[in-house]
């Protein structure tokens, strides 16, 4: 018992030490929400007109950093259109990063779809179970999951979206009874807009 009771203290203070919980980090939260607070005001007084905010917000995650260290977590990036180009930038909580010219397909499909963007929304999980004969509708969702987050500066408007990966992802449930919002949510210009931005984020970083 004694010997359990040692290895189970030695765990514990080495994972404090060790692990940081998501919930338990405003500060280091608040440092990436300056930056790009202060970028957004930059560019507006700029007469920058179209400013997106993006990132991944994964609940319930927990992080693994190095005693004296900085392990980037909390990364959100911006993206704008200003005089003819379109540019990108990363900001977090543990360095400066320069930012970075791109195509205009995050843009252009903004710009071509403002009004389906406006409304649109993924669903959640649906599935059709029979039971004793008849047809019942369950709805599911989970609280630890990743969320794509948008906030879509237009001139004075601002438009936020959510989009759930396990919303977004979720095909079967018990592997037999299909979620019937699937194949819509897939259809989605939010689908549509997040892989235009994921995409985007990948040649970023593997220039950076």
């Amino acid at each position: 018992l004694y010997l359990i009771m040692k290895t189970a203290i030695t765990a514990f203070l080495f994972f404090s030490a060790a692990i940081l919980c998501k919930a338990q980090t405003n500060n280091a939260l608040s440092v990436t929400d300056s930056k790009t607070n202060d970028k957004i005001n930059e560019l507006e007084k700029d007469k920058v007109d179209t400013i997106i905010r993006y990132y991944v917000d994964c609940i319930g995650s927990m992080h693994l950093r190095p005693p004296d260290s900085c392990l980037a977590y909390d990364i959100k990036y911006l993206f704008w259109r200003q005089n003819g180009k379109h540019y990108m930038q990363r900001f977090d909580e543990c360095k400066e990063h320069s930012m970075f010219e791109i195509n205009q397909d995050i843009f252009a499909l903004l710009r071509n779809n403002y009004s389906e963007i406006k409304i649109a929304k993924i669903k959640y999980p649906e599935f059709k179970v029979k039971e004793k004969g008849k047809l019942k509708t369950f709805y599911f969702s989970i609280d630890h999951s990743c969320h794509n987050i948008f906030e879509i500066h237009i001139g004075n408007k601002i438009i936020n979206k959510d989009i759930d990966d396990y919303a977004l992802e979720t095909k079967y449930f018990d592997e037999k009874y299909l979620n019937r919002n699937f194949y819509s949510n897939k259809k989605s210009i939010l689908n549509k807009l997040k892989t235009v931005v994921e995409h985007d984020v990948d040649i970023y970083n593997q220039n950076h």
